[in-house]
């Protein structure tokens, strides 16, 4: 009491909270100002003093701070998870590749051409061997990026190449969803990057073309504008209303029904933290039925001047 007297005559007020006791012997949390009164020469003639029952306010912030800890505990057991999850997926994973590896190769020893309905067994098989491993890497890069520890090893790379190997390796897909590929590319768009997360961008970016535009065109466009690169990737596809349009680089957000569209909802989200990462920008322009055109700009330096 002293001590709030004392504060309150130096500075004209003193505020505290507190828990007090009422007549009935129930305790009860108080809000507390006590104010100096002086007369008009500036003497303190008293204190006048506010009390406020404040016990729902300190309950709702203490129940508040509750559910924020559960909160922080969930997410913590989701990302654990996530992780162990994945490191038990890649492991069966990588034993049905090297199996099926040594199962093509014991056919071809034996001089058994696998051709017609058997090839073409086996390429499916190898697609949704690809695909589940793409998976199971971005689970594994949720838990990466989560923990800070999403690795990047610079070097120079010249983003014309990575766009090439990875159109390669999409000209299947493109042809099985009739998508026809309009590229033009700058030559030596040369810059100090992560050449596997590079690829991964235009990945997730190419297979977001084909999915939500098929029977329609891509359009990739590479240029080199100064001291930045920049990656254009357009379809015309659904498109993307306004309000979705920041939502789709969040966490497991998606634009669009799981019951049409497959996938976790990862892969625009990897491509921001990868492309932050490298100290550049994503965007994407969009409307819907219109198709959406997605800009990625990469300083050739690499981040903060590599």
């Amino acid at each position: 009491m002293d001590a709030e007297l004392s504060t309150a005559s130096l500075h004209g007020r003193h505020e505290s909270e507190c828990e007090r006791v009422r007549k009935d012997g129930s305790r009860y949390w108080a809000h507390v100002i006590t104010t100096a009164l002086r007369d008009s020469d500036g003497r303190l003639r008293g204190f006048a003093k506010v009390t406020r029952d404040v016990t729902d306010k300190r309950r709702a912030e203490e129940e508040r701070e509750r559910l924020l800890l559960e909160l922080k505990e969930a997410v913590a057991a989701r990302d654990e998870f996530l992780s162990i999850a994945s490191h038990e997926l890649k492991t069966p994973l990588t034993s049905v590749k090297l199996n099926l590896r040594a199962l093509e190769h014991r056919t071809e020893v034996a001089a058994v051409k696998t051709e017609g309905e058997g090839s073409r067994k086996l390429v499916r098989i190898h697609g949704q061997i690809d695909r589940l491993a793409k998976l199971v890497n971005s689970l594994l890069d949720v838990s990466r990026i989560t923990a800070n520890r999403l690795d990047f090893h610079l070097e120079e790379v010249d983003l014309g190449e990575v766009l090439q190997d990875v159109l390669g390796q999409f000209k299947e897909e493109l042809d099985r969803a009739g998508c026809s590929l309009h590229l033009r590319t700058d030559t030596g768009v040369i810059g100090r990057w992560d050449r596997l997360r590079v690829d991964q961008v235009v990945s997730n970016l190419l297979s977001n073309a084909i999915k939500y535009g098929p029977g329609r065109p891509v359009e990739v466009d590479l240029q080199r504008l100064g001291r930045s690169a920049r990656l254009v990737v357009r379809d015309h596809g659904i498109g993307i209303s306004a309000q979705d349009q920041e939502r789709i680089f969040q966490r497991f957000e998606r634009a669009v029904s799981i019951q049409h569209y497959g996938g976790f909802g990862l892969g625009l989200w990897i491509s921001r933290q990868i492309v932050d990462n490298l100290g550049g920008s994503i965007a994407v322009h969009s409307e819907p039925g219109l198709g959406s055109t997605f800009i990625v700009e990469l300083p050739l330096s690499g981040p903060s001047g590599g």
